[in-house]
């Protein structure tokens, strides 16, 4: 299917707010809000988006109810995510693709949310972004968020919007595999990837490069999660391969076992290019936001970095 860039945004946009899984703190919602006000946009609050139900933000109608609300609400430019958590895979089933697709609006999250960007883009060929929640990054302030992948990925650089592509710098310590290759960025937290397959929302990695990031994994669990995608094809079409930070990804029983060994194990004789440290997703660093399922290249030569081709359009 064609890739469909969304509208980007601009400052004065109204972005609308959900909870699709877990439970948001009410103070840290807050003060994402207030993050998101200073840098010049409104905000609008899903009905229940700070519901509970058991683990859920809410029962699974209420949720649903929320997300396409905001989908056919044509004053609302961009969809954000409250937080990930458990519980998005029970709306992938009667969303509003079909108004998604018409609409073309900003999907953005992470962790749990990684089965709402692969399965949205994968059935509408929309532009998804792997990007920070509002309790959780934008939380944080600045601290939180990575500004200038944000406003690249979301707004076309900025006020002015020029940007057709931009790049993130890699750093070379991280480089497993040295090359340089293309294709469609997919991925996000790789225990919610394993989660998709042999499911009708298993994510495709053909003609990819591949980002997988996950956060409180121990390492042997990270190889079984690795071999099982292995196993199941999901290698044999992806071009390169980008890793997160796993952060917590430790094994307290076993702590000479390190993620970075697995990670290096597992790619060493991959056919493309790999580099580790991505900054998105479960991290202690200001979020970088990706834009899931725009053309990219990895290039983990000399000069690290991930070219990254317009994800907006206006």
């Amino acid at each position: 299917m064609k890739a469909l860039l969304p509208f980007s945004l601009k400052r004065g946009d109204v972005i609308g707010v959900v909870s699709p899984a877990g439970v948001a703190n009410k103070a840290a919602l807050r003060r994402g809000i207030k993050t998101l006000v200073s840098l010049g946009f409104r905000v609008k609050l899903g009905a229940h988006v700070l519901a509970r139900d058991s683990f859920y933000a809410g029962n699974h109608r209420w949720r649903k109810a929320d997300l396409n609300g905001m989908i056919r609400d044509p004053a609302v430019k961009a969809i954000l995510c409250a937080r990930g958590g458990y519980g998005s895979v029970y709306l992938l089933e009667d969303l509003d693709y079909k108004t998604l697709r018409r609409q073309a609006k900003i999907i953005m999250g992470a962790s749990d949310v990684t089965v709402l960007l692969n399965t949205i883009h994968a059935r509408t060929g929309l532009i998804t972004f792997h990007g920070p929640m509002v309790a959780t990054n934008f939380s944080k302030g600045e601290a939180g968020v990575d500004l200038d992948s944000f406003r690249n990925a979301l707004m076309g650089g900025g006020e002015g919007g020029q940007t057709r592509s931009w790049s993130l710098p890699l750093r070379r310590e991280e480089v497993i595999r040295p090359g340089r290759d293309s294709g469609r960025l997919v991925g996000g937290c790789l225990s919610l990837l394993i989660s998709s397959l042999g499911t009708p929302y298993e994510f495709n990695s053909a003609d990819s490069i591949l980002f997988i990031e996950d956060v409180n994994e121990p390492p042997y669990r990270l190889d079984r999660m690795l071999k099982q995608l292995g196993d199941a094809g999901k290698f044999r079409q992806v071009h390169g391969v980008v890793l997160g930070d796993m952060l917590n990804c430790v094994d307290e029983k076993h702590p000479r076992w390190k993620a970075q060994n697995v990670l290096e194990s597992y790619f060493r004789n991959f056919k493309g290019p790999v580099i580790r440290g991505l900054h998105s997703g479960h991290t202690r660093n200001p979020f970088v936001t990706l834009p899931i399922g725009v053309r990219v290249t990895l290039d983990t030569r000399a000069d690290p970095r991930l070219i990254v081709e317009e994800a907006t359009t206006r």
